[in-house]
This record gives C-alpha cells, structure tokens and sequence, in this order.
C-alpha cells in the first residue's frame, strides 16, 4: 500500500472531519499524507498510523505530533502489523517477522499519549496462527 492510497484511506475512516456526507455517497475533502502504512486507529482526537517499526501519532488537522520506535529488542520483536485504540491505549499486533512468517506474536499495548509500551497480551501457539495482519477491540465486550 503506497503513502497515498494510505493517506486517502485515512480520511475514509475518519468521515466525520474529512469528508461529507452524502446520502449513501461521500466526497473527499482532503488528504492528508501520512508516513506508515500497516495500521491506522482514530480517537476522537488524532490519528494513530503504525508502520513497520515505528507508531506515528497526528493531530486531525494532519500535524505530527510524536513517533516512537518501541522495539527494544529486535531479536524478540521488530514487525508492527494492524492497532487499534480504546480507552487511551493502543493495541499493536507485533511478531518478530522472518522469511515470510511471524514468530514470538503478541499484541503489544502502548499509552495513547506517549506511546510508550505499557503490556502485551501473549499469542497461543495453539491457535496457529502465524502473524497479526488485523487487530480489532470489541468496544461492546470491552476486549
């Protein structure tokens, strides 16, 4: 996915400050370019764009307002892949990513507000599943 299409996709998610609405149509009103391209989640402050190694965080207005490179150790973690936030913490699906498959998955949680790693929730190997390509929290369940 180029810096383009990501940044288009961005204001997509975000409809309610980026584009109107029209019926069952809606228009681009903008774009804002972003740096990332793995995962993107929204508050209702800013937006939260990972990359492969690296979190981004963007005011609405499509300022940047910090980034982080969170992996401490790469031999343990180095691949971010989809995130989403809720409740001033974003979820991260993370892996140590080698020749095509992901190894040590977990889903990495890091403060909204400093992306600064707070916990991760384990993967089970049972479950066979061999990298984080998408991340969603169920806000009604509240997991």
């Amino acid at each position: 996915m180029n810096k383009l299409f990501f940044a288009l996709a961005l204001l997509f998610i975000g409809m309610s400050a980026s584009a109107q609405h029209l019926g069952t149509e809606y228009r681009l009103k903008r774009v804002i370019p972003v740096a990332g391209r793995q995962g993107i989640a929204i508050d209702s402050n800013y937006y939260y764009v990972s990359d492969t190694k690296v979190l981004y965080k963007y005011d609405k207005q499509g300022n940047l307002i910090m980034n982080d490179q969170p992996f401490q150790n790469p031999k343990i973690a180095n691949h971010f892949g989809d995130i989403d936030v809720y409740n001033g913490e974003i979820y991260c699906g993370i892996e140590k990513f080698e020749y095509g498959r992901g190894y040590n998955i977990a889903v990495s949680i890091y403060d909204a507000e400093t992306l600064k790693w707070k916990r991760d929730l384990p993967w089970s190997p049972e479950s066979g599943q061999v990298e984080v390509s998408g991340l969603a929290v169920d806000r009604e369940k509240n997991m």
